[in-house]
C-alpha cells in the first residue's frame, strides 16, 4: 500500500511541475529514548543533500532539536523523483519531550516555519 503511494508521490513530481519535493515525517522507535530531527535525499544527489542540509539546518537551529544529521537511504520518494527530494523526519513521536512538540500548535507552526525557511534558503 506505502509503495502506491510512494510511486504516485515521485510520479507526481515528474511531470515537470515540481522544483523541489519535501516529505515531512514523524520517527519512531521501540525505546523512548531518541529524539531529535533528520534529514534523508537519495545517495548521489548533490541537489537532494543541499535541500536536506538547508532543511535540517533550520530545524535545528530555530526549533532547538537534536540534530541526527542527513542520512542517504534507498527510499522510493527521494529516489524515483526529477527534483531535488527530501524526506524530513521532524521529530520522535515515541519520544515523549519530541511528542509533546509534535501535540503543541506553537510547535507545529515553527516546525512549518523552519522547513519553509530552509526551502527558501535552498532557493536562494
Amino acid at each position: 500500500m506505502f509503495l502506491f503511494f510512494d510511486c504516485y508521490r515521485a510520479a507526481i513530481t515528474g511531470a515537470g511541475r515540481s522544483d523541489i519535493f519535501v516529505s515531512i515525517h514523524c520517527n519512531s522507535f521501540g525505546d523512548p529514548g531518541p529524539s531529535g530531527a533528520e534529514a534523508i535525499y537519495s545517495d548521489g544527489s548533490v541537489r537532494g543533500e543541499s535541500l536536506a542540509n538547508c532543511i535540517q539546518t533550520q530545524l535545528v537551529g530555530l526549533c532547538g532539536l537534536v540534530n541526527r544529521g542527513l542520512k542517504t537511504t534507498p527510499l522510493y520518494v527521494t529516489k524515483h523523483t526529477n527534483a531535488p527530494a527530501v524526506l524530513t523526519e521532524i521529530a520522535f513521536i515515541s519520544n515523549p519531550d519530541d511528542a509533546s512538540k509534535l501535540g503543541d500548535a506553537q510547535w507545529q507552526d515553527k516546525f512549518a516555519r523552519a522547513i519553509a525557511s530552509g526551502v527558501t534558503d535552498y532557493g536562494a
